[in-house]
Parts: structure tokens; sequence; C-alpha cells
């Protein structure tokens, strides 16, 4: 069989196959002959039906159904010929909002097969599409069971008056049977029928309007009396007789129906819930998107113009129905209208038209979506995607919407037409306000490709119209709303998690894009007080140290803190050693399948190495961002990471590094991408722990240029050394705590305490936020010859710690300097190096047991000589010997980062 490439994916691929080569919706490889003889190497057809017999009869004959013939005269009965009007025309305004914005939507590009769920899943996302097309499959389920049900009332009521309960179901089960006979044999048969069916429903209008404009008075039937009480069927066990006659219309009857009265029985819900079910086809000619010649012009004439031929007819009927017949014959009797005919049989041809019609379109619709769900495999079904090879017909959907339709009659409500209208008008309202909701949301998203044809939707009107979807559902049926919710968002849910992302694309993604840029213009950089600081990191890392990324995650605080991973990508195209290029694709065939449906394809080396960062962020829980830096030469690609990271006042005040590691001159690439891919390979998953990377940098003096870039960027710096050790502080729980020290070294004066104090002290208290299992231990190390000076300093050092608010309250431990040593809060790099080496003594003994210590950074040589640059790299050497994992700090960003004013 000849394999097509579709536009659309399916959203999950089968074990071992990359999703890019898998097909889609209308792809012949998925769908499979079933019941159609199809000769060996036949191509599968495609319905080409046009706007009157696609869209304006589907519709029409789905609009006009039970209420018709059947409930129209109730209506008026109890809300009046003023009441009903407005009723419907409330509905109708309902209706005729969410038409057009579903005409807007598919005017936006090429429909496929699946109606509102492939317009909704294609437009703003699977999780919306199907949560929502589920609904939509469940709508027409119970659409195709509550017209069988009027149905089969009215041939029970007409020829078997007097027959046992049961012959109801017998009658339901029959005649569903005979539904599912045409449709398995597909939209072409549908059609044919259809045509059939609205000849045979227009005569028994035409027929019914002459009968009430023309006939004579006459007394149509005697019923039980009722006095001033309501009655709902022909059972009333009330003595007495009454009768109903048939006026010609009258002016004076008009009168006294026009406004509405009310009764503890019926009240206004239970009239609205039904009148509502007949404004319930719209959605029909999309449900045969898949099977129209041209669905984007089709579409909005055929739907549009059905809306308003079914308004008229319905107003009609009721102020015919209000100028012949008084109040209590229109409460008392549903089939007034067959009693009334010239002939009952007619009316019974009209109701049988109109009540099959739409059951039959209904069954046929909710394959279409079932089929196109299952297409796509976002819910398990994939069993409902076949197709016969003529007209791709979804048989199996039918088969399944026939059986669940078949139970509808035995939920509590049973065979009972007010019942299922109600369930029924809970269904559509949902998924009607869904449909309006996508809309707004393409509106709102100033998305530059949404620009549809049909223009006469703004965001406005979709957003009423979902409004009074929303609002009429919890109205009228405040259980069934709930429930309906309740089931959406269980289904949003489940898509959510289980399906991953699609080039369908999520309107998420493009409202959250125009919110955050209209915001990012906003924030003003370096202009934030000091009491909404925040931490965020620039870490510059090449290999996965996934340690380092994860202290950097939680030094960033709370959820709002923000990590943008900077990683370098060389260009060695003049490099004749190797045939690297950021341009040309390194693997394609030797990767694992399972990286591949983790990771995009791409052409590009640059954006597939940035798709591994992203896709190890990701498994890893990172939430940092990630920006991949290109260049021939390692300094000069981390110096524009640190300059030109960020957007707008979006971007990170702290600069995280790896220590200094030996230098070793010329490195090459680290082939993140082949890393994941190897380690999965082996053993399923990717869960690095080692750490201790580098920068790659080739000298001392290349790695402290970079930091004279950052500090000159009035960036904060922080130095990691250790890296590969910082397990135990990141598993730490409470009942196996890690401390976490900060390190104090000498006195702090105003103009050193923001600088060289609470830079560490910020960072150590967010990370103790982060991490439950950490204990924060402030340990000042100063020279005191008396115990008085201790005590004093003790308190000075408590009063800084209260002063800051850093709860719960660390430890508080002043220490002696070693004798000889001349310690200050202002460490330069000209000072020796056998000052750092003493300072590391009482620091390796006091925190060897520790799971993370903070400690000043050195200030930065101004020169960029490499006799300078050896003798930082040294002092920072000096101070790490035999410690735990080290942060070394220094503030570099001109504002305060902690207040302590309100």
């Amino acid at each position: 069989m000849k394999r097509d490439r579709a536009e659309r994916e399916p959203l999950l691929p089968g074990p071992g196959k990359a999703t890019s080569s898998n097909v889609g919706i209308n792809d012949n490889e998925m769908r499979a002959p079933f019941l159609e003889d199809a000769e060996p190497g036949e191509e599968k057809t495609k319905n080409q039906l046009g706007t009157i017999n696609g869209v304006y009869v589907p519709c029409l004959l789905n609009i006009l159904g039970a209420v018709l013939f059947m409930r129209i005269g109730y209506s008026v009965g109890y809300a009046g010929w003023l009441g009903t009007v407005l009723i419907f025309t409330f509905c109708e305004i309902v209706t005729v909002i969410t038409a057009l914005s579903f005409s807007a939507i598919v005017t936006n590009g090429k429909m496929a097969g699946g109606g509102a769920y492939y317009m909704i899943s294609r437009s703003i996302g699977p999780a919306f599409g199907g949560a929502t097309g589920f609904l939509f499959y469940l709508c027409y389920v119970v659409n195709c069971a509550f017209n069988c049900t009027a149905f089969v009332d009215d041939i029970m009521s007409t020829f078997f008056p007097h027959a046992p309960s049961t012959y109801t179901y017998y009658w339901y089960h029959g005649t569903m049977v005979l539904l599912l006979a045409v449709a398995l044999n597909g939209a072409g048969a549908f059609a044919k029928v259809n045509v059939f069916l609205f000849v045979a429903l227009v005569a028994s209008i035409i027929t019914t309007f002459a009968s009430l404009t023309f006939g004579h008075a006459h007394e149509v039937e005697r019923l039980p009396a009722l006095g001033k009480t309501s009655c709902h069927s022909l059972d009333s066990d009330l003595s007495g007789n009454a009768t109903i006659y048939y006026n010609p219309p009258r002016s004076s009857m008009l009168e006294d129906n026009f406004y509405w009265e009310w009764t503890d029985n019926n009240p206004l819900v239970q009239v609205v819930a039904l009148i509502f079910t007949s404004t319930c086809g719209v959605m029909e000619g999309a449900n045969l998107s898949g099977d129209l010649k041209n669905p984007a012009s089709s579409l909005p004439k055929g739907t549009l113009s059905a809306m308003a031929t079914s308004f008229t007819t319905y107003v009609l009927f009721a102020t015919f129905l209000a100028l012949c017949y008084d109040r209590q014959s229109l409460r008392c009797e549903y089939l007034i209208l067959q009693k009334t005919a010239v002939s009952p049989y007619v009316v019974v041809v009209g109701i049988a038209m109109a009540t099959l019609s739409t059951s039959l379109g209904a069954m046929f619709g909710a394959a279409r979506i079932l089929q196109a769900i299952a297409r796509d495999n976002i819910f398990p079904i994939s069993f409902f995607k076949q197709g016969a090879r003529k007209g791709d017909e979804p048989q199996f959907a039918v088969i399944l919407t026939f059986l669940l339709a078949q139970t509808i009659i035995y939920l509590p409500t049973g065979p009972s037409v007010n019942a299922i209208g109600g369930i029924l008008t809970d269904f559509f309202l949902t998924a009607y306000a869904f449909v309006n909701l996508s809309q707004v949301l393409l509106c709102w998203s100033g998305a530059p490709n949404y620009r549809p044809t049909f223009k006469w939707c703004p965001w406005w009107l979709s957003l009423i119209g979902f409004i009074l979807s929303y609002t009429l559902m919890w109205y009228l049926q405040p259980v069934y709303a709930a429930v309906t919710c309740g089931l959406w968002l269980v289904m949003f849910i489940y898509v959510k998690l289980s399906v991953g992302e699609r080039l369908w694309g999520d309107i998420v993604q493009g409202v959250l894009y125009g919110y955050l840029t209209a915001g990012l213009r906003r924030i003003t950089p370096r202009k934030e007080s000091a009491k909404f600081w925040r931490s965020s990191l620039l870490v510059l890392v090449r290999d996965t140290d996934l340690p380092l990324l994860t202290l950097a995650k939680y030094m960033s605080g709370t959820n709002d803190g923000m990590v943008i991973i900077g990683t370098p990508l060389l260009d060695r195209r003049d490099d004749s050693s190797t045939t690297q290029s950021p341009r040309r694709r390194r693997w394609s065939t030797n990767v694992d399948d399972g990286t591949q449906q983790m990771m995009p394809k791409h052409t590009s080396l640059v954006n597939e190495h940035k798709s591994a960062w992203l896709w190890l962020a990701a498994q890893a829980k990172l939430d940092a961002f990630v920006s991949v830096g290109c260049g021939s030469d390692l300094r000069q690609i981390y110096s524009t990471l640190i300059s030109s990271c960020g957007l707008g006042g979006l971007v990170p005040n702290t600069v995280v590094f790896p220590f200094p590691s030996p230098f070793r001159g010329a490195v090459d690439n680290v082939d993140v991408a082949q890393k994941i891919n190897e380690q999965i390979s082996v053993t399923g998953a990717y869960a690095s722990t080692v750490g201790g990377s580098d920068l790659g940098l080739n000298s001392p003096a290349d790695y402290v240029r970079v930091l004279q870039t950052a500090f000159d960027c009035e960036k904060n710096i922080a130095v990691v050394f250790n890296s590969g050790r910082l397990a135990p502080l990141l598993t730490a729980t409470p009942e196996t705590p890690s401390t976490v020290d900060v390190w104090i070294i000498g006195g702090w004066g105003k103009d050193t305490l923001e600088s060289h104090v609470c830079i560490l002290l910020q960072h150590a208290h967010l990370l103790q936020k982060k991490l439950a299992g950490s204990i924060l231990r402030v340990i000042l190390l100063e020279q005191f010859t008396f115990e008085a000076q201790k005590e004093a300093l003790a308190q000075r050092l408590a009063d800084m710690v209260h002063a800051l608010r850093i709860f719960p309250t660390p430890e508080l431990v002043v220490l002696a300097a070693p004798a000889g040593s001349s310690v200050t809060a202002h460490s330069t790099w000209s000072m020796s190096v056998e000052h750092f080496v003493q300072i590391n003594t009482v620091m390796s003994k006091v925190s060897r047991n520790s799971g993370l210590a903070f400690v000043g950074l050195p200030t930065i040589p101004d020169g960029s000589d490499a006799e300078s640059a050896t003798r930082y790299v040294d002092i920072l050497n000096a101070m790490c010997t035999g410690m735990p994992p080290t942060v070394l700090m220094c503030k570099g960003e001109p504002g305060d980062i902690v207040s302590t004013h309100i």
C-alpha cells in the first residue's frame, strides 16, 4: 500500500518510531478496510459534499428535531407566546455566536475530518481539543438517544396507547438498528437519505401550517378535567372531563396566550432546557468537514442559513399555536398538532422525519469525531481509527456510538424526552462554551498567522457567547454542570500529562507570549526596589553538571526565580582537524529512537544542541531556560552570554562559574545529545550525578577575563568548588540533615555589609528554604583578645541576622582568627597566598563535615596579565583546599539586595 505523508502527526508514536515518521488523521496507512470490498491497490476515496447536501440540509434536519412538533405547544402553554419567542431568541443568540466563532476558526486554514474536535485541537492545542472533542462525542450520543426517544414516544402514543411499557424499549432498540444500517453505509447513503427526509419533513411542515390556517373550529379531544392544575401527560387521574378545541387563528386567543404563566411543577428552567435542544444541530456540518469539498466556504454559509431557516420555522409554529389553542390545551397535550392536522399521519411523518434525521445525523457526527480522536492517539482508543476504503467511513466508531446510545434509556431518567433533554442541553452548552473560548484565546494570542477569512466574529462577541453558555449551563442544571465540567477537567489533565508536545501548537504558549512581552516592556532594568529583589542566575557550563545546575536552581529561591543555562558551541570550520560545524547535522542514524522521540530533529547543530539541553533541563526538573552561544573562541562566547543573556528587564543578576580546573589548552565541543543517548541506550534513563565540570578555557588569564566581564556587566559572581560532592546536600532530609555554613571573614561596616555579607546570607537563606533537610550556620572569623570582645561580636552578629529576618534562626558561631593573620571582610587578590592558606586551615577544619559552605570571593584583579591571573587562581585553590562544596560569592550589581525597612 502506498504511504501518504500527512500534515499532522499522531500524538503518541508507537514504540521505536520517531514521531515525524508517523501518520496523521487522513493518512491511508492508518485505515483498514471494513465491510467494504476493495480491489488490491485501490485507493481510498474522499466524499465531495457541497454546501446544500453537506451542511445546510444536515444542519436543518438536526435543528428541526423533536421540539418542533412535540414541545412548542408545551412551551407556549407555560411561557406564553412572548416568553417562547424570547427563549428561542436567547438560545438562538448563544448558538449564532457559537456558529460565528467556529466559522472564524475553520476559515483560518484547511479543514479536515473531525469537526469541532479537529478545529479546536489544531487551533489551541491537543489538551483543549481532546477534552472538548470528547464532550462533543457524548453530546451527539445523547442527542441520538433523545430524538430516537421522541420518535418512539410518538409511535407509542399514536398506535399503541395502551401497550405495556416494554414495547417502548422494543421500538427504541429496533429504531436504533435501522439507523445503524444507514450509518454503516456511509456519508453518501446518509446524504441520499437526508434528501428524502428533508422533502418529507418540508411537506409535513407545510401541511401542518395549512391545517392550522384553513381548518374549521372543532373538538379535538376530550380529556380528564384539570381545573387550575397543570398536566404533564394524558394519564391524569383527576375526575371530570375537559375538551380541547381547535379554533381558526384569532387575535383574542393570542392576547390570552401572550404572556407567561408559570406553575411550581413547570418552572422556567425545564422549558428553557427543552427549547435549547432545538438549537443543538449547528455543528452537524462541522462534523462532516472531512466529507466536504470546500469546508472553509461551505460551513459558515450552510450553518448560518440553516439557523435562519429553523428559527423562522419555530417562531411561526409558536405563533400559530398561540393563535389557535387556549393555554390549558397546549399544556396538556404534547401531540396537539398531530390531532389537529388534516390527517394525523401527516404529523406522524413529520415527527418521524424530524427525529430520525436528527438521530441519524448525531450518530454519524459522533462517529466522525471519535474516529478523528482515535487517529490522533490522545486516548487509548486506536481501534476506532479504522475507516472503510470507500469514503473512509468510520464504521467501528458508528458501532460504538450505536451501543452507547442503546444504554441511554436505561439511565435513571428512563425513556423520558424531558429528562434526556436536560442532559443534552448541559452537554451542548459546555461544548459551545469551549468553542467560543477557543476563538477568544486565538484572538488574544495575537498570532500573525491567525487571520480567518470570516471577519464577522470579534473576540468580545465570542467572549459574550462563552459567558452566556457557561452561565446558562449552571443555571439550568447545576448538578449536571458540575459533572460535565469535572469530566472535561479530567480529560484535559489526562491529555496534558500523557501527550507530548506537537507541532499543532498550544494556545497557552501563544497567549502567554503576548502578555509576557507586554510585561517585559514594563519591567525597567536596575530600577527595582530591594524589597522585590529576586535571584536570577546564569550558569555557565560545557558539560552536563547536574549537581551544579540543581544547586543553582535552589539558589534562585522562590518559584519565580530564574535560571538560565549558558552553554557554548564552538565553530571549528576553520580547523582542518575537525568537521564540526554549527550548521551541519551530526547525528541522524546513530541515535537511539527513544532519544529522537524526546528531542526534535534539527538540521542545525545549534538547535540540536539547545534541544538536548532543554530536554535535560525538563527531565531534571531544573525549571531553566537555555541559551547557546556560538563562536570560534570560548572566552568570547562566555563574555557574549554574560553581556547579552536575558530580555528587557528580565536579565540574570548573578553569574555562576564552575571552579577553575587544570587548564588543558584547546578543547572540543561536548556532545550533550550523544551523551544522553548513550546513557539512555544502556540504562533507559538519564540521571547523571557527575559534577566538577570546567569551562574549557585555555589559561587562568582567560578565566579571570571572563570573571572581569561579569563584574564589568554589574553581575554578582558565584564560583562553585567541588560540585561533584553536592549529593549529600541535595538529598538531605529532616531526618538526615546537612549543614550549610556561611563564613564571614573579618568585621564589617556599612560599606562591606551589603557587598560582602548580605550576598552570602541572602543566597544561603534562599537555599535553605528550598532544601528542607538543610541547617544554616553562620560563622564569624575575627580577631579578638578577650571573652567580652567575643560576646560583643556574637551579639552584633545576632543583631544583623535578626535585622535580615533569616528564619529559622541559624546557629551563630564566633571563632578566633589564626594568630598573625590579618583577616578582613574585604579580601583582595593582592594579599599573600599564605594569608588565604591560614584562613583555609580554620575553615576546612570546621566545615569538613558540612554539605556546603558560602565564602566571600576575593576581589578580581584589574589587570589581564598572566601573572596576576595565575596568582588569583592560586588564591582560589588555597581557599578551597580540603573544603566541602563551596560557593565563593561577591556582589557586582549596584542596588541593594536585602531590605531592612518596610
